[in-house]
């Protein structure tokens, strides 16, 4: 990977993730520990249930060692049907990323069926992409997963991390791949995360036909990959133009337009346009 896509991949990238594709990359970075709301879809509050699971985590007067309660929340977490409880317990379970819990999410993931591999993906957003077991159980999923719900927690996992190339270029060339997925989702996570692990040139290209996909969201997904790499072309420049003063495009994806153009050189018709946009959707301030 380049020095110039890690840097930006690293800083860059969270301020577009956070602002600009957060309705569909809700992803805890490697090796951190979500809270319990971070862990519940749409970040509500856990049931009473849950919050008293996840306490039960921490519990040492049970007359029962740490490690068998948790190993009980852990096969609890592997079966639960309520979403509230099963994210308390994930998130629980995140509090500790230890050698027994990636080895149980690694037998998730390698389950039959669709719900128990997601779950075990789930678990694997706790370790680092660096570990070999936790990349070569990624690089599998994003090779192998048919599920187009659990392939997009796989794609999200696969966050731009600094490796050697030997290890670099099978993650970028299957990121790659999945952008021509039939799935939007998959198509737009993939975007973002394959320009930042591709070549300067490669990710031109990728960015560049993205930002023309049919679909609304991958379109998006392009331009947070334009402010994440700062990839330039005459198409790109085009591209975000036309997006920032299209009425019929939402406020949100033409205020990032907006933002991606602040790294182009524009003539005096384009910078008519640029001004423009940015009066009518409020986006990037000087």
């Amino acid at each position: 990977m380049s020095r110039r896509g890690l840097v930006t991949g690293l800083a860059v990238a969270v301020l577009a993730a956070a602002l600009l594709v957060a309705t569909w990359i809700r992803q805890a970075g490697p090796g951190t520990a979500p809270t319990v709301t971070d862990a519940l879809p749409g970040g509500a509050a856990p049931s009473a249930e849950g919050a008293a699971l996840a306490m039960q985590g921490n519990a040492t007067t049970w007359g029962v060692p740490d490690g068998d309660a948790r190993r009980a929340l852990m096969q609890r977490y592997a079966t639960e049907l309520d979403e509230d409880v099963r994210g308390a317990l994930l998130a629980e379970l995140q509090r500790h990323p230890d050698d027994e819990l990636r080895d149980f999410a690694l037998e998730l993931v390698s389950g039959g069926d669709a719900a128990t591999r997601l779950r075990g993906y789930d678990l694997l957003a706790a370790f680092p992409l660096d570990a070999a077991e936790v990349r070569d159980a990624v690089l599998a999923g994003l090779g192998n997963e048919r599920d187009p719900q659990v392939l997009a927690q796989v794609v999200g996992l696969a966050v731009p991390t600094v490796l050697p190339a030997s290890d670099t270029e099978p993650m970028a060339d299957a990121l790659q791949a999945l952008t021509s997925h039939r799935d939007p989702d998959v198509r737009a996570r993939s975007v973002v995360h394959a320009a930042q692990w591709a070549e300067p040139e490669q990710a031109r290209q990728l960015l560049t036909r993205a930002i023309l996909d049919e679909s609304p969201q991958v379109r998006h997904a392009a331009i947070a990959g334009v402010i994440a790499t700062r990839a330039h072309s005459p198409q790109l420049k085009e591209a975000l133009l036309w997006t920032a003063s299209d009425a019929g495009t939402s406020d949100e994806q033409r205020a990032a337009a907006v933002f991606a153009l602040q790294w182009y050189r524009l003539d005096d018709k384009e910078y008519a346009i640029y001004r423009q946009a940015e009066r009518d959707t409020g986006g990037h301030a000087h």
